[in-house]
């Protein structure tokens, strides 16, 4: 089974962890955020009716 593999090396999924997580803040910064479109908040309207 794979999570015994990770119960008896906590250590290497120890770093497992670590790598993923700096990789991802990694891609945080690299990723272009620029390009994405604007989004609006959203905007709730009551409709009152006689």
């Amino acid at each position: 089974m794979l999570s015994k593999f990770f119960i008896y090396r906590p250590k290497f999924a120890l770093v497992i962890s670590l790598t993923l997580t700096l990789l991802g803040i990694i891609a945080l910064q690299i990723m272009p955020v620029a390009e994405y479109p604007q989004i609006s908040p959203t905007v709730v309207m009551t409709v009152h009716t006689v």
